[in-house]
């Protein structure tokens, strides 16, 4: 299957509640979504944040990135040829590795689909399920109390607390959440908008193995799909222990059919080839 065509929408999907870091102030998740498609008509999908503060990605660069330098490096490229695209897409130009990540999110997700296999396994893991935390933002400590625990009562086994904002007053968040003895542990944290890709992150993942360690996979304020592909990633990799993969969860609903199904704190794969999402609204008439 040849690669024909690549096209660029946009979602946004409102929060549940504004997402706060002691960066930024998020009330909605803003993704370029990328359709790659094959000569047979086969779409494979992958999506880029614009976290310009974390970064450096906007909008405006992503859909540049991929339009004016990584669409024409793979355009006409056989989609089996997994590790030749790669290699055009780190090499088209450099950083940028958000727009990077969405359109190799969006080749993996079509190469799997024209074998008609999940993601997952073709990536040699067998896992059903993927559990994940759920990010507090920084709020008034009473706020952040009543947050940590609704999500312990839906069902989330563990959370990760921002904090940055005013030195003392974190440790009284931390403090009034839990207090807590704390065991340092070293992780590999592997994000798919940093590695700039599935295939970057599997590099990673291999590195970690030769040296005993461990990894986990997190994500930006991302929306099901590239969400999607980090759990498809997960769920193949036992190197991967833990997973911060909450996007979803973050969002005030679902705007996509399809995929892995998102149960508070549980991220149960499906047996749908690819990353298993056929409904993008910014694709459809």
């Amino acid at each position: 299957m040849v690669i024909s065509k690549i096209e660029l929408g946009e979602m946004r999907i409102p929060l549940r509640t504004p997402f706060k870091t002691a960066l930024r102030t998020v009330e909605s998740v803003h993704d370029i979504i990328v359709r790659v498609t094959g000569d047979d008509g086969t779409c494979g999908y992958g999506e880029a944040p614009a976290t310009a503060v974390i970064t450096g990605d906007t909008l405006g660069s992503i859909r540049c990135a991929v339009e004016d330098f990584i669409a024409p490096a793979i355009l006409g490229m056989d989609v089996e040829d997994l590790d030749g695209i790669s290699r055009r897409i780190r090499q088209s130009m450099v950083k940028n590795t958000s727009a990077k990540a969405a359109v190799d999110i969006a080749v993996y997700d079509l190469y799997a689909r024209s074998l008609g296999r999940p993601l997952y396994k073709l990536l040699g893991g067998n896992a059903a399920r993927v559990e994940t935390d759920l990010t507090i933002s920084v709020n008034p400590v009473d706020e952040m109390v009543r947050d940590s625990l609704d999500a312990v009562r839906r069902g989330f086994r563990c959370l990760k607390i921002k904090v940055g904002k005013e030195g003392l007053k974190d440790v009284e968040r931390i403090a009034a959440i839990r207090i807590l003895d704390a065991r340092a542990a070293d992780l590999i944290n592997i994000k798919l908008m940093k590695t700039g890709g599935i295939s970057e992150a599997l590099k990673i993942c291999a590195v970690a193995e030769t040296f005993g360690a461990e990894c986990m996979v997190g994500c930006m304020l991302e929306s099901k799909i590239s969400v999607s592909a980090a759990a498809h990633l997960a769920a193949a990799k036992g190197v991967i222990t833990r997973a911060d993969l909450d996007g979803p969860d973050l969002c005030l609903e679902d705007p996509y059919t399809g995929g892995p199904l998102y149960r508070d704190g549980v991220i149960e794969m499906q047996s749908a080839p690819g990353l298993g999402i056929t409904g993008v609204p910014c694709f459809e008439a």
